[in-house]
């Protein structure tokens, strides 16, 4: 009986030196990087109380820090809808958006803007992005003519 348990032990642990690293432990970074995006549709809708709720579509281009990063130049889709005050001013900003590399893996993102910057995180991805989980900030660097924008993002992204 003993050598049987001992005999088991021995080939549950060499199997255990079988599982690759990467399915043991989850990579796990920090990233950061810019976004430039410009607004493909928009619909204003003036409020009773004076605030103007808007609803936009968008595409984009993620850049991050590290070349070699598999976010980096990744394109984006996405849909928000945003609220300014009677005065113009930002008052929150929700949304969602796809990320898609050059292989055509996707991952999926929320986010959301207060005047005081903004937070995101994964909901899910396919192919190398499949269990992607994470997120961070994001700040606007600059607003330019014609709907169009520049963000700084960063935060952690962990893939099992």
């Amino acid at each position: 009986m003993k050598t049987r348990n001992l005999t088991r032990l021995i080939v549950s642990s060499a199997a255990l030196l079988l599982v690759p690293a990467s399915l043991v432990h989850a990579k796990e970074w920090h990233d950061g990087g810019t976004g430039t995006y410009i607004v493909t549709s928009s619909n204003s809708v003036a409020q009773p109380n004076g605030s103007t709720v808007v609803f936009q579509s968008f595409k984009g281009v993620v850049l991050s820090n590290d070349s070699k990063s598999i976010l980096n130049l990744t394109s984006q889709s996405g849909a928000g809808t945003t609220v300014f005050d009677k005065d113009g001013n930002l008052v929150e900003s929700n949304g969602y958006a796809d990320g898609v590399d050059r292989d055509g893996d996707v991952f999926w993102i929320w986010w959301k803007t207060t005047p005081n910057g903004g937070t995101w995180g994964y909901t899910g991805g396919t192919g190398k992005f499949a269990g992607i989980k994470g997120g961070g900030t994001t700040k606007t660097l600059v607003n330019f003519p014609g709907d169009r924008w520049t963000i700084s993002w960063e935060g952690n992204v962990s893939l099992p």
